[in-house]
């Protein structure tokens, strides 16, 4: 079972003159169950991505552990998929070399590459695009080749910060309804970190809530709405009532940030 344990995991962050350091993330701990969907959102500056990065081995906390299944979690490893919001793919590759890149570097055969590759350009709809420079792709069809590239490779777990913050909102709508599908499809691990509260909704089984610097988990939103989900899911009165909980939730620590500001 790959199960992404976070224990009481805190990181601060030095002061650049040696005096007290600042508290991004204080004694979080929190569990993603395997094949499970869990969304991370809080107000700005909370520490959802330094969380994130931590999980991918990126930021080493100053306390806590963290461990995926039995094994902890040091440094990047190939266990773990990663999207960014940029689109960080190999401009001199075509669409299937971007896809094919970590299957190439683990040694991985020709035909097997190439059939798992064909898959996932299926999954996200780009098979008649797999010879494609980047550059002949809109926004939203390089972070689906982000994203075929993330998971062809088999990780336990699929982690992405904001992939889809820079996309207009038409496209963002047409994403989040594409990873719920692959999700759906693939029952892959994801953790993922948004600021935007109908986004987390959409697309979480289980809401982490983060408070204002220094952040902790404040709150944990269960959401039932089955899957695959589509975007009419944004009018039931039962995803109303989430966003609603949510959004107070967050205004809270805003308003607990502004008033520790002044």
């Amino acid at each position: 079972m790959a199960i992404l344990h976070i224990d009481d995991v805190s990181l601060i962050f030095p002061h650049a003159r040696g005096g007290r350091g600042v508290v991004a993330i204080d004694r979080v701990s929190m569990t993603v169950p395997d094949q499970a969907f869990a969304v991370i959102v809080g107000p700005s500056g909370c520490g959802k991505t330094t969380l994130l990065r931590m999980a991918a081995g990126l930021e080493r906390p100053t306390g806590g552990t963290l461990r995926l299944g039995d094994q902890c979690i040091t440094g990047p490893g190939a266990d773990r998929g990663m999207v960014f919001q940029s689109y960080t793919l190999f401009p001199w590759l075509t669409v299937r070399g971007n896809i094919e890149f970590g299957l190439r570097l683990a040694g991985v055969s020709t035909g097997e590459r190439r059939d798992r590759c064909d898959y996932f350009l299926a999954e996200v709809g780009l098979g008649k695009f797999a010879d494609a420079y980047p550059k002949q792709l809109s926004g939203g069809m390089m972070q689906r080749v982000a994203i075929a590239r993330a998971l062809v490779t088999d990780p336990k777990i699929l982690l992405m910060d904001e992939p889809f913050g820079a996309l207009d909102s038409q496209t963002r709508g047409l994403m989040q309804e594409l990873l719920t599908k692959i999700w759906f499809d693939t029952h892959k691990q994801i953790l993922f970190v948004t600021h935007d509260i109908d986004e987390a909704i959409f697309l979480g089984q289980r809401i982490h809530v983060m408070t204002a610097r220094p952040g902790r988990i404040k709150e944990v939103v269960e959401v039932g709405f089955p899957y695959p989900r589509s975007l009419d899911t944004l009018t039931s009165p039962e995803f109303i009532a989430v966003r609603q909980r949510i959004h107070a939730s967050i205004r809270e620590e805003v308003l607990k940030a502004q008033q520790d500001d002044e």
